[in-house]
């Protein structure tokens, strides 16, 4: 549906196009969850599809919850190596290790290796 979707957009059929991203948005929320990357990728096509049939309430709508999400997950993964540095201070090596183990993995999944704001778990111990 996404491809189907994106072709759509790129031939200038909004309304076909708007059609297929609100369903694409609502299969990812059920299988992934609201707060999954794919999800949110999901709201921005949806958002760029209503600014382009001059939608701007509601695509702005959906830019905010796309902004809100992605600070949620950048918190999570500070807060995880911060946590991570603290139980390092404190010898809990196992607990430490396991901690930025998962920030790792929530990183990865969010930003992904090669974003250029990615930050290794030691930068966000740090920060």
């Amino acid at each position: 549906m996404a491809n189907l979707a994106a072709t759509y957009w790129l031939q200038g059929r909004w309304k076909e196009t708007e059609g297929l991203d609100v369903k694409v948005l609502k299969a990812r929320t059920i299988a992934l969850g609201g707060e999954h990357p794919n999800t949110i990728k999901a709201m921005a096509n949806l958002a760029v599809t209503y600014r382009n049939q001059g939608r701007s309430k509601e695509a702005e709508e959906l830019e905010v919850r796309m902004r809100v999400l992605n600070e949620n997950f950048s918190e999570t993964i500070r807060a995880l190596a911060k946590l991570a540095k603290i139980k390092k201070d404190l010898d809990e090596n196992d607990r430490a290790t396991e901690l930025m183990r998962r920030s790792v993995t929530v990183t990865s999944i969010v930003l992904g290796d090669n974003h250029p704001n990615f930050t290794s778990p030691r930068e966000q111990a740090t920060t």
